[in-house]
């Protein structure tokens, strides 16, 4: 199983920063790539640039400590196990944001990690302004 997190300092306060990065429904306004993004219930249906589709289901909440986890659905990847979860916390007199992604088999993980990166870097750039 590959376990892999990449996480970003942000000059920005953590309440800041998980008002954007905390909104389960919100990928769509600050993640590259994401033409829409719709909650029912505790899903959220992503739709991709290039129109590809995703069905992630939240698994866990914990707004008190600023984190949350997922799993994905109807990825169309022969996975077994897929669990991402993002969090933030305070550094210093900013905030941390870090995504973990536990993939098994760990064939696609770095390239969905890859991602992860980059929209950590794009989440950095929109809440810093």
């Amino acid at each position: 199983m590959a376990i892999i997190q990449h996480e970003i300092s942000i000059n920005r306060t953590p309440d800041e920063v998980w008002a954007v990065l905390g909104e389960f429904g919100g990928l769509d306004t600050w993640m590259d790539g994401v033409e829409s993004c719709v909650v029912t219930g505790k899903t959220r249906e992503i739709e991709i640039a290039g129109g590809m589709k995703v069905s992630e289901d939240e698994v866990a909440r914990d707004d008190a400590n600023r984190s949350y986890s997922y799993t994905v659905n109807g990825h169309g990847l022969p996975v077994d196990k897929w669990l991402s979860t993002v969090a933030v916390e305070a550094q210093g007199d900013g905030a941390r944001a870090t995504w973990t992604l536990e993939m098994e088999p760990d064939d696609f993980a770095e390239g969905i990690a890859a991602i992860y990166k980059g929209a950590l870097d794009t989440l950095k750039a929109h809440v810093e302004g």
